[in-house]
């Protein structure tokens, strides 16, 4: 493991989160940035008040900014996407014309391949990467929903649905084992 400067963050006992953040009104824009003191401290911007988490990833092994500083590169290097300058300073940002959902994916890569054991996965239904989405993402963002993001908002699998669809209208509740019914929304009456 390098320990190299930053923070180590410890299995299950820190606040450490790699995020892909964006802008309501921006759709081909988006931030890749780290934390050590969890997502709350992370969406908002006294700058920008659009911005927000779009989905994190909980960073439980390594270094948080190492990972940050070789995700960054990666993205630069592999991907050949350009960061975005600071206006006043000309330095690089941290901040892309590209699609949060986009970023997400190339995040979610370079995690899987370069440090796969520095995140947790989900294993009710898929075994997919866990991770953080935001409430924006699940309600069709760019629209604002009017309820506030708490603290206890963040964590992994918020916004996961753990249910499987048996056909026809059934679906199968993964925690609770029980069917039910739901019409189709996309039927059309004839």
């Amino acid at each position: 493991m390098n320990f190299l400067k930053g923070v180590y963050c410890a299995p299950q006992t820190n606040d450490c989160w790699i995020y892909v953040g964006a802008t309501m009104g921006m759709p081909c824009w988006c931030k890749v940035g780290k934390t050590t003191k969890g997502l709350q401290t992370r969406h908002t911007s006294s700058q920008n008040p659009s911005y927000f988490i779009h989905t994190a990833f909980h960073i439980i092994r390594g270094d948080v900014h190492q990972i940050e500083r070789q995700l960054l590169d990666f993205v630069v290097d592999e991907c050949k996407l350009d960061r975005i300058s600071h206006v006043g300073t000309q330095t690089d940002s941290e901040c892309f014309y590209l699609a949060p959902d986009e970023m997400v994916d190339i995040v979610e890569h370079f995690i899987e391949r370069y440090y796969p054991s520095s995140v947790t996965y989900e294993n009710t239904l898929h075994d997919l990467m866990g991770r953080y989405v935001s409430p924006f993402v699940m309600n069709n963002y760019p629209m604002r929903p009017t309820i506030p993001i708490k603290r206890e908002d963040y964590y992994i699998g918020n916004q996961e649905i753990y249910e499987a669809d048996l056909g026809s209208g059934y679906f199968l509740d993964i925690s609770t084992g029980q069917e039910f019914y739901r019409e189709d929304e996309d039927e059309d009456d004839y």
